[in-house]
């Protein structure tokens, strides 16, 4: 099911934000243009209508939301096997200049306003 938010909602979740520098996560395949962006299935989009570039702005959330994710909730063995780190490399970037990014706010109600799962 392709889900298409309609643009006066995005428009009331979208929020200036300037970044002096975020971290990705990416395979190694990605490695050399790694801000190119694919479109791929994820929690937050269908993988067919657009493409997220998804960066943190600190590696410790990149790691999770990337590698670590729900694999250790509710688990009493917390382990992450050394082939899914190993097959990721990770870079550190800055933005050109200082013009804010238009994003999404899922934060607070912003999932709601959308429409979107709240798992995001």
């Amino acid at each position: 099911m392709t889900v298409l938010y309609p643009h006066e909602r995005v428009k009331e979740v979208l929020r200036p934000l300037s970044l002096a520098k975020a971290h990705r996560i990416v395979l190694k395949p990605y490695l050399s243009e790694p801000l190119t962006v694919r479109p791929s299935k994820s929690r937050f989009c269908d993988g067919r209508s657009y493409a997220v570039l998804y960066a943190a702005g600190d590696f410790a959330t990149a790691f999770a939301e990337v590698v670590v994710r729900d694999r250790l909730v509710q688990c009493d063995r917390r382990f992450v096997p050394f082939g899914d780190i190993a097959a990721r490399g990770w870079i550190e970037f800055t933005l050109a200049n200082d013009d804010p990014l238009n994003m999404v706010d899922l934060r607070e109600s912003g999932c709601l306003v959308l429409g979107a799962p709240t798992a995001i």
